[in-house]
């Protein structure tokens, strides 16, 4: 019996050994697949520096000067505009838009939801207005443009449909419409 006893720890420490050398190239190979695709996403150009070789160089300039302190800016167009996103200092969120031949359209700042941090004829509109008492804010965009400057409140309350509900910059209330009907501002779309 002593002998089985033997023959058994035997093999035993003979399977552990081999489990023990398979763990270790399932690990060097699992190592070795890592490095290497650190390697290759770390060559890739897209995420250091987006591509902005399709915006027109007096585009860039014009941002350049409007914003000359604005740190990684990404690139993306729609429509005919240019658009430049960057956070600013503060943290909010920017979109700048501009035409083709560089003249600015539109800026766009993410305001957050935080009613206290916007101007107090806007935060006071918002709160006697129908949507300032029992609505979730969800997020505030202003809006600038060459002809006018808006706020726009994505609001949401149980049972109803989320809601974008426009403010001038003076605090006049100027509409609410349901968000899924809404149609995307642009630097042209008219307000009413």
């Amino acid at each position: 019996m002593a002998l089985k006893q033997y023959h058994f720890r035997k093999r035993s420490n003979l399977t552990m050994n081999k489990r023990t050398t398979m763990n270790r190239t399932i690990f060097a190979g699992v190592i070795a697949l890592s490095l290497v695709t650190a390697a290759f996403t770390s060559c890739s150009s897209d995420k250091d520096e987006p591509a902005t070789s399709y915006v027109p160089e007096a585009v860039r300039d014009a941002f350049r000067q409007k914003y000359p302190d604005a740190g990684r800016v990404d690139w993306d167009s729609r429509a005919t505009y240019y658009i430049a996103e960057f956070k600013q200092k503060s943290g909010a969120g920017t979109e700048v838009w501009y035409t083709s031949d560089a003249a600015w359209a539109m800026t766009v700042t993410d305001c957050g939801k935080d009613l206290f941090l916007l101007p107090a004829d806007i935060n006071e509109a918002f709160v006697k207005s129908p949507y300032g008492f029992g609505w979730t804010i969800d997020d505030i965009d202003f809006y600038e443009r060459t002809a006018d400057s808006f706020y726009i409140f994505e609001v949401e309350k149980t049972g109803q449909p989320d809601t974008n509900v426009y403010f001038s910059s003076d605090g006049t209330y100027l509409k609410a419409v349901a968000a899924d009907t809404d149609p995307d501002i642009l630097p042209g779309t008219p307000l009413s």
